[in-house]
C-alpha cells in the first residue's frame, strides 16, 4: 500500500475574527500566539511581536500570561490593545 504525504492546509481568505484556513474536509480559525517573557523583552518588544503577527494577515494575536505578576500581565495586555483596532482582535492564555 502507497503512503500518502500529508498536504499542508491552503489560506482561503481572512475573516474578522483570524485567518480562515481549508483543509479538504473542513474550515477553521487560525490566531497568531505569541508574547512569550524573554529575559530583556519589554513591552515594546512585545508590540513589535505581535505587530509583525497582523502584518502577516493575522487579525487575532494571543499573548502569554501568568509567568509575571498581576500588574505586569496587565500592563503587556494594555500594551497590545493599543496596537489593535478592537478588543476582540487579543486573546491571552497561561
Amino acid at each position: 500500500m502507497q503512503q500518502r504525504k500529508s498536504r499542508v492546509s491552503r489560506c482561503s481568505g481572512f475573516s474578522r475574527t483570524g485567518i480562515a484556513v481549508e483543509s479538504r474536509k473542513a474550515r477553521f480559525f487560525v490566531y497568531a500566539a505569541g508574547g512569550y517573557y524573554y529575559p530583556g523583552k519589554d513591552l515594546n518588544g512585545l508590540r513589535d511581536e505581535m505587530a509583525s503577527y497582523l502584518d502577516l494577515g493575522y487579525s487575532v494575536v494571543k499573548i502569554k500570561i501568568g509567568g509575571a505578576s498581576l500588574a505586569e500581565d496587565i500592563e503587556r495586555i494594555e500594551a497590545v490593545l493599543k496596537i489593535l483596532e478592537t478588543p476582540d482582535q487579543a486573546g491571552c492564555g497561561c
